[in-house]
């Protein structure tokens, strides 16, 4: 069995041209149901040059985590939660087959591999400045140990390999005079026979004579983690931070915790107190919340347990464009009033912009039956799908949200649904674990998969002021068209549209209405959208106060994906360039200067037959069927035709009409 992840050769492709690795590069969160039989899963990380850890952990039972690394070999394990002395595998059952310069292969031992179990897989590759592997012999005296990471680390983990000992993790922000232990929850004890009361250097760390790291002729494995601090050296740039080891201090409201980036993994770990070592990432579940609004999509995992996932009512940690959030009263673990914690945080990818269409859009049909699980080849973070060959609503659902959806042709709020687990399937988009009931046995069904990427496609969530500010987003160029939608209460969907102009909007997709203009500025504030920020006014469609927004953000991005305009012409071949090479893979089209019973949001794509000849024409402004055998559009190298042959809606002379597209 093949497990792809696509989504990491964008990192490649990000640092051919000079820059530094990208966070894609050297971490991977891999979500994955176990067969017994060996899986290879490809990350595009390298692991045979460069080498790495591999933690695994059961979701669905109470198995021990297996800790594998290429310096101690495939054969040999460590376990985060127990005390217990390196293992051995079974040559039949082994947990890991082979280390690959672009992933790895599991094997079929049961810790990693059950039949029917979920599991989680992270990778961590040996990289400056990010993490790094050492191993070495106890001499029982104080002493240094060489490391290569290339920066002061922020945190490391001991482990005695052949005696039962505790690991033994020093962490920058409880300092050098004490150290906690990675297989309990205890608080820090002050010992100077672990670190010598010394900090760690960029090529040394100290430790005195305590056994648990020091033990004369005991080997231990050291695993360090970097801390970047405006020194990184990531990404194109080469200026990016991609890991940060931290604290902060509880309260009784909600506490913002600034990275400089969002993450896509966190660890926390109470440190005035006793306190299980947490771990989210967002590929299991690292979702927004909000105060007074159950969700679900969280799940919590502990280094110092075995238990099983546990997922929460409230998720008490929220990603935010710049960091995170932990919110006070959902959950003691996060936020405890005067308590203080320490984290590690990893930033979400990818950090290049995409070159592929494949990597970060996919159109999957299914046609004559319908699959729980959609496969799109990359880790999915918005989805649109609905039944087209009949009567239904046009769900649009985001990793971001966790289990939740919306339907694009309504005002209606954001819909909690705790059975359904939409993108907790690696590199699948629309899943299923416990409600076999998404769309069911339904034939037709049509899904639209899109992953955030820079100069692409952003998804950000933000709670509303109802006074002029601006949302700061990840999007790294001006986006050219957002769809905005209040979570919380009621209103139009609204829409940005930069040949529109900043002094109005257009509402939808849920509407056929035209472009609108507002006295003052009360929706975009009169301002353009920046790299970094939108703007907006107190309009209460995207800025209410109290009431809580997602907003998805496109771009243009060279020969993947086109936001543009045009002007019918009423002539049958009218050619749209968009700038592609071999046609569109979808097509949405807005009559944006006049909002007619037939104005819809229309879309297009390959699947259900966007080519020369009759279309299957859907609309995301109703639940009504596709129309089938209207030649609306035909494709052209270049982008799209417009052909008036029974869908001159899409093409009247003097009529203006915003679109976005997708390359095939």
């Amino acid at each position: 069995m093949t497990i792809s992840n696509n989504k990491l050769l964008l990192g490649a492709a990000g640092s051919a041209g000079g820059g530094g690795l990208n966070v894609e590069n050297v971490f991977h969160t891999h979500t994955y149901v176990g067969s017994n039989a060996n899986q290879q899963v490809t990350n595009g990380i390298d692991l045979t040059n460069e080498g790495g850890l591999l933690w695994f952990k059961s979701r669905s039972n109470s198995d021990s985590h297996r800790m594998i690394d290429t310096v101690r070999g495939l054969t040999k394990s460590l376990s985060s939660h127990l005390s217990a002395t390196e293992t051995s595998y079974n040559a039949s059952y082994p947990w890991l087959t082979t280390f690959a310069d672009d992933g790895y292969t599991i094997g079929n031992q049961n810790d990693t591999n059950y039949n029917g179990y979920e599991y989680v897989g992270w990778t961590f590759r040996k990289a400056e400045k990010f993490f790094d592997i050492v191993t070495y012999t106890g001499t029982g005296s104080n002493r240094t140990v060489n490391h290569n990471l290339g920066s002061v680390p922020g945190m490391i983990f001991i482990k005695d390999r052949d005696r039962a000992e505790n690991w033994a993790v020093y962490h920058r922000s409880v300092g050098n005079t004490k150290y906690l232990k990675l297989s309990t929850n205890n608080a820090p004890t002050t010992d100077s026979g672990f670190w010598q009361d010394t900090d760690p250097t960029s090529t040394q760390f100290s430790l005195g004579n305590n056994g648990a790291i020091n033990e004369e002729d005991s080997n231990y494995v050291a695993y360090l983690f970097a801390h970047n601090d405006g020194d990184g050296g990531f990404g194109l740039g080469s200026d990016q931070d991609i890991i940060k080891c931290g604290t902060y201090t509880g309260g009784s409201g909600n506490t913002a915790i600034d990275l400089g980036f969002e993450p896509q993994f966190l660890m926390i770990k109470r440190t005035n107190a006793a306190e299980d070592w947490l771990v989210l990432d967002s590929t299991r579940g690292l979702v927004v919340s909000g105060d007074d609004v159950q969700m679900t999509g969280q799940n919590e995992l502990f280094w110092n347990l075995s238990t099983l996932e546990q997922a929460v009512v409230y998720a008490g940690v929220t990603p935010q464009t710049n960091g995170f959030k932990v919110r006070s009263g959902l959950d003691a673990l996060y936020s405890s009033n005067n308590s203080t914690y320490i984290y590690m945080a990893i930033r979400r990818g990818p950090m290049s912009v995409p070159e592929t269409v494949a990597n970060v859009f996919h159109v999957d049909d299914s046609g004559s039956s319908q699959s729980a699980v959609v496969t799109t080849g990359f880790e999915a973070d918005f989805n649109i799908n609905t039944q087209y060959s009949a009567t239904n609503s046009n769900w649009a659902v985001t990793r971001l949200l966790g289990n939740g959806y919306q339907a694009t042709e309504t005002t209606a709020v954001w819909t909690k649904d705790s059975n359904v687990n939409y993108f907790d399937h690696g590199t699948s988009s629309t899943g299923v674990d416990t409600d076999t009931n998404w769309w069911g046995t339904a034939t037709n069904v049509i899904n639209y998969s899109w992953k955030r990427a820079p100069g692409y496609f952003e998804v950000v969530h933000y709670d509303g002021t109802q006074a002029n500010r601006t949302v700061a987003h990840n999007l790294t160029v001006a986006p050219e068209m957002i769809w905005i939608k209040c979570l919380t209460t009621t209103h139009n969907w609204i829409t940005y549209h930069s040949a529109l102009g900043n002094t109005g909007a257009i509402y939808g997709p849920n509407t056929v209405e035209a472009q609108f203009s507002l006295s003052g500025s009360t929706v975009f504030n009169n301002t353009d959208p920046t790299s970094t920020v939108f703007t907006l006014g107190a309009n209460t469609a995207l800025n209410q106060s109290s009431h809580r927004y997602i907003a998805y953000l496109f771009a243009t991005a060279p020969g993947v994906s086109k936001v543009g305009t045009y002007n019918g012409n009423g002539t049958v071949g009218h050619t749209i360039d968009c700038g592609f090479s071999n046609g569109p893979k979808l097509v949405i089209i807005k009559r944006s200067s006049h909002g007619g019973a037939d104005d819809h949001w229309y879309i297009f794509d390959t699947e259900r037959g966007l080519a020369s000849g009759g279309d299957s024409r859907m609309r995301l402004s109703n639940d009504a069927a596709a129309t089938v055998g209207i030649d609306d559009i035909d494709p052209d190298n270049s982008g799209f035709k417009l052909m008036s042959l029974g869908g001159s809606d899409l093409n009247i002379s003097g009529s203006k009409y915003i679109f976005y597209a997708v390359a095939a």
